[in-house]
């Protein structure tokens, strides 16, 4: 299979906020007797973590994707695509004769958040992968 491994820069800043959170300025720009009001999840929120999830499943289902039930971080398609993620670190998986169905949902992504493609996959959650394709070894 193809992997494409890629990272969303920032992720929780692409998720609107629920409710109302208001915070202090930070250090630098103090403004005696005025706090922010913040409009997008920030790391550190205690909720951030659950809208980013909300905000990503919903792009991810816009783009026909569906969710495996017994794992909600791994998404397939009905063209052998599958598509996993934690946090902000996501592997795309496609066999080589659905390389344009799988390049078309990369796009997608690519246009829809600030990622960073991180090439061949070495390493994911602290796993080392070593791949031969000459001996299609993974």
């Amino acid at each position: 299979m193809d992997i494409w491994y890629a990272d969303v820069t920032n992720a929780f800043l692409n998720s609107i906020l629920d409710e109302t959170v208001y915070c202090k300025f930070p250090d630098g720009f103090s403004q005696p007797g005025k706090c922010l009001r913040l409009l997008r999840a920030l790391y550190g929120l205690r909720q951030a973590p659950r809208l980013w999830q909300q905000e990503f499943v919903s792009t991810l289902k816009g783009l026909g994707l569906r969710q495996i039930l017994e794992e909600p971080c791994l998404f397939t398609n009905d063209d052998g695509i599958f598509l996993l993620f934690y946090i902000d670190d996501i592997l795309l998986l496609s066999r080589k004769d659905r390389s344009r169905q799988a390049r078309s949902i990369q796009n997608a992504l690519l246009q829809t958040y600030d990622m960073k493609d991180l090439g061949e996959l070495k390493w994911f959650l602290g796993l080392q992968i070593i791949r031969d394709r000459s001996q299609c070894i993974l």
